[in-house]
């Protein structure tokens, strides 16, 4: 049985009424992107649970007390191997006399390029362990201060990030399920607080495991990401979703772009983390300032302050609301409410998707291409970090790529369809991650400007993939399907904090594995059929045969964010 969705067309014809994207939806959209920016903070790992680029303290050579201990002093090449360019991180050469004391005084009165740190003191044909080290920068993170660089320990910090992402894989359908039941603004408030306060207690750990608990339990916040893009759409016209999502999404990547500045200038990890998520604590005004989701209400039969809200909005944008409108609204409403609850019964199990081909080929295909996007977007921002030149720049020009990233893929569905703007965004950021593996070193700006252009690819897939994955699957499963694929891509969000490591095997690793992943799923996307200018199928028989000319409607371009209900827009944002 189909749901009737009478009451989402009564409630568009009311925005329409009142006014699209007036005063009420401009202030609205103006609120709720300050938590999109406090979201942009969720790779503050990134920081500071970061690498620092160190070398054995030479006991012989390095004077004690000295407020400033050169990190490559002259005698530097007596004392420590060098890997790649650069001293060895956690290796020196065995002193001869290392059971020898000297006298303070005297190794202060003997200059540091002289014959006492000659290499005749050190037997470079034999290497050995060290436990106390020089930075070569004043940063300090968690790796500076617990001793976690070296490799036996570096895993330890690639680590934070796949527990990050399982917080976030743990906390995302519990955030969803209070936000259906409980309502938009009650999540938006809820999770913001908590993740900042997780935050800021993170700051005051004592050791790695205190840290690891607090970043998982930070993650939580990860939902306000889809709840301010639901409330967005749910509080414009039909005809303005995709701007209020563009709008929106433009937000996170500010956030982002913050969080490196605030990394540049406060280097210390605990200042850092209190910096960035402070803050965060107001989000508990949101349970006053911001308007609860029409849509949300009216599903809960909550039709008072529906209305209320409506009015509100109406006033804000000096516009007219008819009484007629309302009560029709209220009354449709109650039907659908209903007709839901008689047809939660009748519903498709998602076994049911399996038994067809077709559509069992589709879901392994998207989950595969879910998992490319997702751990191509978060490998290119954490590697980042690690190109040539100041790591906190890089950060934030592979974020702020993501702007037109997300401008590019609105116009490319709308001028190539669906199928081609698919494949072409994942081809086109696989290549640039493959050909950055070709370029000289003596031209590093020329590699991590084809690691940009990956990102604003792999950027613009990730927005027609939300698109595309709605279209292919039918209502009846919709939800319970893409949520699988996104469950799926989880996956790759947890293996990208780990591909830093792949560079200390080779560099250029990480870029062949996300160039590789992503070409192949661009190919895989051929298999799909187009769905653009159709309708959105109903049942599975619909969905094998999407993209025939018997299902076309006329044609419409399909808005980012745009679905059938109030819990599919949950469905389709990671």
């Amino acid at each position: 049985m189909e749901v009737p969705t009478d009451s989402n067309h009564d409630l568009d014809k009311i925005l329409t009424e009142i006014g699209q994207f007036g005063v009420f939806q401009i202030l609205s959209c103006a609120l709720i992107s300050l938590p999109m920016l406090f979201c942009g903070i969720e790779l503050s790992f990134a920081f500071a649970a970061s690498g620092v680029e160190q070398r054995c303290l030479i006991n012989e050579c390095d004077l004690d007390g000295a407020r400033n201990i050169s990190f490559l002093p002259p005698w530097i090449n007596n004392s420590v191997p060098f890997e790649n360019g650069a001293p060895a991180k956690c290796t020196r050469y065995r002193p001869y006399n290392s059971s020898e004391t000297l006298d303070i005084k005297n190794r202060s009165s003997i200059s540091s390029s002289n014959g006492f740190c000659s290499a005749e003191m050190f037997d470079q044909r034999t290497t050995e362990s060290c436990s106390e080290f020089v930075y070569k920068t004043e940063e300090r993170t968690i790796a500076t201060e617990w001793d976690m660089s070296c490799p036996n320990d570096a895993w330890k910090l690639a680590l934070i990030g796949t527990i990050h992402n399982v917080g976030q894989f743990i906390g995302m359908p519990i955030g969803g399920y209070i936000s259906d039941r409980y309502g938009r603004r009650t999540i938006l408030a809820l999770a913001g607080t908590i993740s900042a306060l997780m935050g800021i207690i993170r700051s005051f750990s004592v050791n790695y495991i205190m840290f690891a608990v607090f970043e998982m339990l930070n993650a939580f916040g990860g939902i306000v990401y889809p709840t301010v893009i639901v409330l967005g759409m749910e509080l414009v016209g039909p005809e303005k979703r995709a701007l209020s999502t563009a709008i929106l999404a433009a937000a996170y990547p500010l956030g982002e772009v913050t969080m490196g500045l605030v990394a540049k200038y406060v280097t210390n990890w605990r200042n850092f983390l209190r910096f960035l998520y402070a803050p965060g604590l107001l989000h508990i005004a949101y349970f006053w300032i911001i308007d609860e989701s029409v849509r949300w209400l009216l599903a809960k039969g909550r039709y008072d302050e529906a209305i209320r809200t409506l009015k509100k909005a109406a006033r804000f944008n000096r516009t007219q609301l008819s009484e007629q409108s309302l009560e029709k609204l209220c009354l449709n409403s109650e039907s659908h409410k209903e007709s839901s609850e008689d047809a939660s019964s009748e519903s498709y199990p998602i076994c049911h998707a399996c038994t067809s081909p077709k559509l069992l080929f589709r879901i392994v295909n998207l989950s595969f291409c879910w998992f490319t996007n997702v751990l191509v977007y978060y490998g290119l921002s954490l590697n980042s970090v690690s190109f040539a030149g100041d790591k906190y720049v890089n950060f934030m020009l592979v974020c702020l790529v993501e702007i037109p990233g997300a401008i590019a893929s609105y116009f490319a569905v709308s001028l190539l369809g669906r199928r081609p703007s698919q494949s072409g965004f994942l081809i086109i950021s696989g290549l640039a991650c493959l050909l950055s593996y070709f370029v000289s070193e003596n031209q590093p700006w020329l590699a991590f400007s084809l690691v940009l252009l990956g990102k604003l690819a792999i950027t613009a897939s990730f927005v027609v993939l939300f698109v595309y994955a709605s279209e292919l699957f039918p209502t009846n499963l919709r939800q319970s399907l893409i949520s699988f694929c996104i469950m799926f891509g989880r996956i790759g969000s947890m293996i990208a904090p780990q591909t830093p490591l792949l560079a200390e095997i080779l560099p250029a690793l990480p870029l062949i594995l996300f160039g590789s992943c992503a070409i192949i799923s661009g190919v895989l996307v051929l298999t799909f059929p187009e769905t653009a200018n159709t309708t959105l199928p109903t049942t599975i028989l619909d969905a094998e045969n999407v993209g025939n000319n018997a299902v076309k409607n006329e044609p419409r371009f399909y808005n980012v964010g745009e679905n059938t209900g109030s819990h599919e827009g949950n469905a389709i944002f990671p």
